[in-house]
């Protein structure tokens, strides 16, 4: 049975050239092989003043055996009476593709039950889910009432460290992707269950998950416990060891920390499909924030792509989250070796622009480096988008995990 809704599509790519170059056709779209060529034809032939028997040459030049004809194509091209509809078309001829791929993988997937395959079947449904929603057209009127919400001060922000919000506008806010980069050890974990333990205590109905890709859960609770009950995380590394003073302070921090919003997420979430999944499952626009330590650890589905270019699509689609979601996500990356040769050792944005596209996605980038002093870390707010750039100095109490802003310097 021909699906007529790609006849429109091609119909109204032979009508305008300009469709081809305003809206994303692509021609693995069409299930029609015919179909598809006349697609890929004036794919090719994008930005010039085609006409039909450009197309036509065009279509038998990529394929000499191509049976059409120039008349046909005539033919072809007036049967679509409503081309002023055609994003309309091509949006249902994507959601046809995305389905009748899903089908063919997850017969391909009983079969060959095997981990790639199961990576392109959650893209899909994660494609498919996002072509559910419907799209902003343009307008102004569209954003007057959210506009007039900030006129009137009722944007829900989340708040971290009063020091750190005045540069963040007041807070953290949906849409928003903070990229924290430093060299090892300098207190990148530390300060973002720092900064969750901040968002939990300072905003009603907010909810945060911690990725680790680094360590396990265990790991990660023992930093948290160590820094509420305020013992040293050496000692809950052998908790057998430890006094009956200490492992009763350890289980009521557990309680409590037990009862809070807050999950957290070991070494077994590595993909970036299962990051995201997770974070659609809790997210809440504007009541929710992700911590992914760190980003150079996600894998992405395709194993093809070096380093650099994973790294790329991680953060652009971590970004693309944040905007679909309205939320913030903390995206921790650790900086190259580099900064060691120089004689301050700080890290400055090249630094992550040498990483891939951290900088270029990031609304907010975060740079550490070490203070003068042993227990100093000296945060500098790069690049803001929103709002102003700065230091802001944190003290780093290492065997209590407890990183906070260092008062004695801060002056507001």
């Amino acid at each position: 049975m021909e699906n007529n809704n790609e006849l429109l599509v091609v119909s109204a790519l032979l009508q305008d050239k300009n469709i081809i170059q305003d809206l994303e056709v692509n021609p693995d779209w069409f299930e029609n092989q015919g179909f598809r060529e006349i697609a890929y034809a004036i794919n090719l032939l994008k930005g010039q003043d085609y006409r039909i028997k450009d197309v036509y040459n065009k279509v038998k030049t990529e394929n000499y055996f191509y049976k059409g004809s120039e008349d046909e194509l005539i033919m072809l091209r007036d049967m679509n009476k409503h081309p002023e509809i055609i994003d309309q078309q091509i949006h249902f001829l994507e959601v046809d593709y995305v389905d009748r791929e899903l089908q063919r993988l997850t017969g391909q997937f009983q079969t060959q039950p095997k981990d790639s395959i199961a990576e392109q079947i959650q893209n899909l449904l994660e494609r498919r889910e996002s072509l559910k929603k419907s799209k902003d057209n343009g307008t102004l009127s569209s954003s007057y009432e959210e506009f007039k919400e900030r006129l009137e001060g009722n944007v829900e922000l989340i708040s971290t460290w009063k020091a750190l919000d005045q540069f963040f506008g007041g807070g953290l806010s949906g849409g928003q992707l903070v990229v924290v980069g430093a060299r090892p050890a300098v207190g990148k974990t530390a300060m973002g269950l720092n900064m969750a333990d901040q968002i939990l205590k300072s905003n009603e109905d907010c909810a945060t998950d911690f990725f680790s890709l680094e360590m396990d859960k265990l790991q990660v609770v023992n930093r948290l416990i160590a820094k509420k009950a305020r013992i040293n995380s050496m000692l809950l590394r052998n908790p057998a060891k430890l006094s009956d003073e200490n492992r009763n302070k350890a289980n009521e921090t557990y309680k409590v920390l037990a009862k809070r919003d807050m999950r957290v997420f070991g070494s077994d979430y590595g993909s970036l499909n299962d990051i995201k999944l997770q974070i659609r499952k809790r997210a809440t626009p504007n009541k929710y924030v992700a911590f992914i330590d760190y980003a150079g650890l996600i894998n992405v589905a395709d194993s093809r792509k070096n380093e650099r270019q994973a790294l790329n699509e991680v953060t652009r689609e971590l970004k693309l989250l944040t905007n679909e979601l309205q939320i913030a996500i903390v995206l921790f990356a650790q900086l190259n070796r580099g900064i060691e040769g120089r004689q301050d050792k700080k890290p400055t944005l090249a630094d992550l622009k040498e990483s891939g596209s951290l900088e270029q996605d990031a609304n907010v980038a975060l740079l550490l480096s070490q203070g003068e002093q042993e227990n100093e870390v000296v945060c500098n707010i790069a690049k803001n988008r929103e709002g102003n750039v700065g230091l802001v100095p944190f003290k780093f109490n290492k065997p209590f995990m407890d990183f906070d802003v260092d008062f004695d310097k801060w002056r507001g």
